[in-house]
């Protein structure tokens, strides 16, 4: 669920209620194959590969953003990305030339 969108720089929050991360896994989770649960494993529907959370912080650095997660166990987790606002020529310049009534 989407819990919040800002603006300066934007930012998107995403809150579960699910089991929670361990603060001694937190520092771990952006790492490559990485799984807090060992009790989980490939063989299980849903298990993952521990590379979710590697490729979302490779992306949000990519566009010089950050992503940042807090969490409880047995409450869930909440998850930030922000990134910077940055405008373009570019898309100046398509706004310019799109028609009033299509909006991009």
């Amino acid at each position: 669920m989407i819990t919040s969108l800002s603006h300066s720089p934007s930012a998107l929050s995403v809150q579960d209620s699910g089991v929670g991360i361990p603060a001694d896994h937190l520092p771990c989770i952006f790492d490559r194959f990485y799984g807090a649960d060992k009790s989980r494993n490939r063989d299980i529907a849903g298990a993952g590969f521990g590379l979710g959370l590697a490729i979302c912080r490779w992306v949000a650095e990519a566009h010089g953003g950050t992503i940042e997660v807090s969490s409880q166990v047995d409450q869930g987790s909440c998850f930030t990305v922000s990134l910077p606002i940055v405008a373009s020529a570019a898309i100046a310049k398509v706004e310019r030339s799109t028609p009033a009534t299509l909006k991009v």
